[in-house]
């Protein structure tokens, strides 16, 4: 079975040119029509969508441009001929799914139902990010690769990437081997997921950004609407989005699940246009995957257009992945 979801008032047709007997990532986050196909098994295709609409308009605002694209080069779509442009799947930067290594799924049969709730969700690639303060990093790959291999057996058509989560009282101990394993991006343009403290203060935060920076890497900040101390006037998200960091809000805060202040600075992020990411940060099938009911909010309470909206939990996460993060300035610099 499969669904489209038209955005657009333009009169459109899709049609299925081919379908993947696993998920191919075509990188076009800028799409009007947008088409996930979920078999009954919890397997996942895509499609390519041939639309009748005219070319996007260009800028007339190079600096508008560069300020909503603060990742860089983005993936545009192709369009040929009457128009033939593909979809880009979501993707979770922040998700849990290693079985028994922190405090996400204790078994692998939670892990697979996590994982089938993400395909459902839309999703067609996972960035395992256990804790770094829970988890000997070294082996964090070995267990990527278990995992895949258990959802290949499974039918799960989910592409998986290791990862690490890292907070900022692990930085000062991790190797330079352990944070290569945690990084994600292309040589030059590495970035690291720097997760916000939910009750310390967050100056050791920006300490650590700025070893992180000094090391070479960029940063996205995980869930600052869940740090009070970063929240509050100068309490350091200002110094840390001029330093380059990019924020990557949780769908679960948007979708109200840690409380009214979480929920109401995420949407006042989303609707001021700071935040690049989106994410579940799911850690169980009770605490799972919300990118469909963080779009929502995102066009509901934040007032996004339905085109923003998805961007940031597909195009924005894909381009991440593929073109990476300059490394951070020295903040105050």
């Amino acid at each position: 079975t499969f669904s489209t979801g038209r955005r657009s008032s333009s009169e459109t047709s899709a049609t299925i040119t081919g379908l993947a007997a696993a998920p191919t990532m075509v990188p076009a986050p800028h799409t009007r029509d947008t088409m996930y196909v979920v078999h009954a098994d919890a397997t996942l295709a895509i499609a390519s969508v041939r639309t009748e609409m005219p070319p996007p308009r260009s800028s007339s605002s190079e600096a508008m441009r560069a300020r909503l694209d603060p990742i860089g080069p983005w993936p545009r779509p192709r369009m040929t001929g009457r128009g033939t442009r593909f979809c880009c799947m979501r993707t979770e930067l922040h998700f849990h799914l290693l079985p028994g290594v922190d405090d996400g799924p204790k078994t692998v049969e939670e892990s697979l139902e996590l994982a089938r709730m993400a395909v459902a969700d839309g999703t067609a690639t996972v960035v395992c990010t256990p804790h770094a303060r829970d988890v000997e990093v070294a082996t964090v790959p070995d267990r990527v690769a278990a995992l895949r291999d258990d959802l290949r057996r499974a039918g799960i058509a989910l592409e998986l990437i290791a990862g690490v989560e890292v907070a900022q009282d692990d930085v000062a101990r991790m190797t330079a081997a352990e944070l290569e394993i945690a990084a994600q991006g292309p040589a030059g343009r590495r970035w690291i997921l720097l997760e916000a403290p939910l009750t310390l203060d967050a100056s050791g935060l920006l300490d650590a950004a700025d070893e992180l920076g000094a090391r070479g890497y960029g940063l996205v900040i995980a869930h600052p609407e869940r740090c009070p101390t970063l929240m509050e006037p100068g309490g350091g998200l200002d110094d840390l989005v001029g330093a380059g960091a990019l924020l990557q809000l949780n769908g679960s805060s948007l979708t109200g699940r840690h409380g009214g202040r979480a929920r109401d600075w995420a949407v006042d992020l989303a609707a001021a246009g700071r935040a690049s990411v989106i994410a579940s940060d799911a850690h169980r099938p009770t605490r799972g995957p919300v990118l469909s009911s963080a779009v929502a909010e995102l066009t509901g309470a934040a007032g996004l257009c339905a085109d923003a909206a998805e961007r940031l939990v597909a195009g924005a996460p894909h381009a991440l992945l593929q073109h990476g993060l300059a490394p951070a300035a020295t903040i105050g610099a």
